[in-house]
């Protein structure tokens, strides 16, 4: 997934190229950060907690889709406000 994410999905077809454009970066980016986090714990104290390391995964996102409205792509091109509606939902 993550050479897809590289690499871009022009290749494959219309329906697959605007899944990956729209939502692979909502779908896998919390699940990196996240990941990220988990692997980062033992040097950290304050992401020993997974509620801790939700709460940071969120905040990293949140600041992410902001960039997007900016016009600042930070790891993702797409803006949509129901992100943020998604984020919290997905998170609390």
């Amino acid at each position: 997934m993550a050479s897809i994410f590289i690499i871009g999905a022009d290749w494959m077809g219309d329906i697959a190229n605007r899944f990956f454009h729209n939502y692979f970066a909502d779908i896998a980016i919390p699940f990196g950060y996240y990941l990220l986090l988990v692997l980062l714990e033992d040097k950290y104290k304050p992401f020993k907690k997974w509620y801790d390391k939700a709460g940071s995964v969120f905040i990293l996102c949140v600041i992410s889709e902001s960039l997007q409205y900016f016009g600042i792509y930070a790891l993702a091109i797409v803006f949509d406000p129901w992100d943020y509606i998604m984020l919290l939902l997905v998170h609390f």
